[in-house]
Formats: structure tokens, sequence, C-alpha cells
């Protein structure tokens, strides 16, 4: 009887303990970031003004605290770009050609000055990005990792615009976006997809989309075979999908992984055929940021500073340091001199006879 009862208790334990991890993984799954999770910028109060375009050449180059008006491109390994605001009408904002570089609260965009893509390029990692006022946000590439990016307000000069926050048009492998707000949405409508995957360059393999939101789009979500092949390795997990959309949510006819994506306003479970199952009872829409947009630039234009590159910092000290003991011996020879020159005596200092 003891057994007995000790077999019925352990089957208990097992069954609680499974229905409270998959509530727990259910709920782990559907959080988004919070609307002061701090996108962008940390202080726009102290970025001095770059007049231009920006290359960076050398390797661990340190980019911070700039508002650089023209484009940033980085050719170079170890780069890190911090604080920084970036704005243009170049085909590209922010791109890493070669190497590789890691972005901290940066934003891309500003509203009178409509940019094509917003950052792009392989080996990137970013994290607290905001992008607005470009058509497409971000550019998938290789070995890049993506967390806590807010896309919005999507904008074109195009006469014909295809606006997606996120967009991958094929020829890359093992990207991740996490945590994020893809909302294609903005000036232009709908705007062409939140996540757009689809083969025209070359096979795709490995692209993850995570616990983010996904707005607007003909299709919200659009994964294509453009030549290639099917995206390959293509997983949806625990995301919400916004109503604001034109067609469907989905469009996604390949093998994608698709799990515990859900209506954002609802709760709904979205199917990878984008129909829904039933509302959430007692479900409540996580809090979103609400875009403020900035366009008065900073006023102070001290010649178009430098990136540092690594020890410039140190090196930027000592050279100050140097300047000041130049500059006091510069003075006191300067004294020296007009002793000499009149006589032993200073200006204005006169001995009594």
């Amino acid at each position: 009887m003891a057994r007995r009862f000790l077999r019925v208790r352990l089957v208990v334990a097992l069954v609680l303990g499974a229905s409270l991890l998959f509530a727990g993984a259910r709920e782990a799954g559907a959080e988004l970031p919070a609307p002061d999770a701090g996108f962008g910028l940390v202080d726009r109060s102290i970025l001095q003004v770059h007049q231009g375009d920006l290359r960076v050449r050398v390797d661990g180059t340190v980019v911070e605290n700039l508002e650089i008006r023209g484009s940033l491109r980085i050719i170079a390994n170890d780069v890190v770009v911090r604080n920084v605001w970036v704005y243009g009408e170049e085909p590209w904002t922010v791109l890493v050609e070669k190497g590789s570089a890691t972005f901290e609260h940066v934003e891309i965009g500003h509203p009178e000055f409509i940019g094509e893509r917003g950052i792009g390029g392989d080996n990137v990692t970013a994290r607290y990005l905001e992008i607005h006022h470009v058509e497409d946000g971000i550019k998938a590439g290789t070995n890049s990792t993506y967390e806590y990016v807010w896309v919005h307000s999507l904008d074109s000069r195009s006469d014909d615009p295809h606006a997606d926050a996120l967009q991958d048009d094929g020829g890359i492998t093992n990207f991740v976006i996490r945590n994020s707000i893809l909302d294609a949405t903005g000036p232009l409508g709908h705007g062409n997809a939140a996540v757009l995957i689809k083969t025209d360059l070359g096979p795709t393999d490995g692209i993850r989309v995570e616990s983010s939101f996904l707005n607007g789009g003909a299709y919200t979500v659009y994964v294509r075979d453009g030549g290639f092949g099917d995206p390959r390795g293509v997983v949806f997990r625990d995301n919400y999908l916004g109503g604001d959309f034109q067609f469907g949510r989905v469009d996604a006819p390949g093998p994608v992984t698709w799990l515990g994506n859900r209506d954002y306003a609802t709760g709904a479970e979205v199917r990878a055929d984008g129909t829904e199952g039933d509302p959430v009872d007692g479900h409540t829409p996580p809090p979103l940021p609400e875009p403020v947009h900035v366009t008065t630039t900073t006023t102070t234009v001290p010649g178009s500073p430098t990136p540092t590159a690594p020890g410039a910092g140190r090196a930027g000290r000592n050279g100050i340091v140097l300047a000041v003991v130049l500059g006091i011996a510069g003075f006191l020879l300067g004294i020296m001199v007009m002793r000499l020159q009149g006589g032993g005596r200073l200006p204005g200092r006169h001995t009594r006879g």
C-alpha cells in the first residue's frame, strides 16, 4: 500500500513538474525587450560631429561619441562602435566591408536624410541599436548576432520601395537575431516584410529569429526560394506577430522550423501557414516603445574628430602633457630673450639708479 501511494505521488510530481516547465518555457519565450531597454544612444549631448563618410582601416579601433554625417565603413578587425549616431543618403549607412565589428548603443537614421540600407556585413555583433528612416533596416550577414535592436519608421526616396526590417537575399550562414523589434511599418505604410529571407544571390543556411516582435509587410514573414533552393536552417521561435500586414502574416512554403509564435494582441498561436489558434484568456500585450524622432543635430563641430586606435587615448593624454611642457618652456625662453634684449630688465620693471 505504501509503495503504491509512493508511485502515485511520484507520477503527480512528474506531471506537475513537466507542466510547470512547459509553462515556464512559454512565458520565457514570450518576453519582449522593455520600452526602456536602452535602444540607441546612451548620451546624445556628448556627440562630436564627423562631417562626411568615415572609413576605419586599423584593427582594434574604437569609434565612440560621434555624430557621423555620412556613412560608416569598416575594413578592419575587432572594431568597436559605441554611442554613435550615423545618418545620410548613401546606399549603405553602416557596412562591415571586411573584418569584424561590435556595435553598442548606436542610432542609424535621420528623418530628414533617408538612407537605403541601415546596417550590414559579416562578423557583426550588435546590441542596443535603433534603426529608422532607411529603406532596409538590417541586411543579414554571415556569423552575425543582433540583440535588442529596434527597427521602425522605415522610409525611402525610391519610387518603388520594398522596405524590409530584416532582409537576407542569400549567400549567408549562421545569423541570429533575438529580443528585438522588427517593424516594417512607417511612412511607407505596411512596408514589404518584417523578415524577408530569399536565396536570390546564393544559398542560405542558418537563420534564427527568436523572442522578437515582428510586424508589418505585405507578408510579415516571407521565406522563399530565389533561385538557389529553399533557405535551410531557418528557425522562428517564440516571437510575437503584430496585426499590421497587407495580405497575411506568413508566406513560407519551404522547410521552416516554426515554434511558439503567437499573435501579439490575443496571445493566440500563429501557425506556419498563417492561421491562428484560439485567443488566450487574460492575455495582456507587452508594452512596446514609442518612436521619438530627434531632428536636432549636434551644434558643435570640432573639426571632424578622428576615431581612436588601441592606446590612442593614452597617447592623446601624453601628447597634451608634452604640449603643456613645451608651452611652459617656450614662455620661459621668451622671458629670457626679453631680458637679454632689454639689458637684463623685464618690461614694466625698472631698477632705481
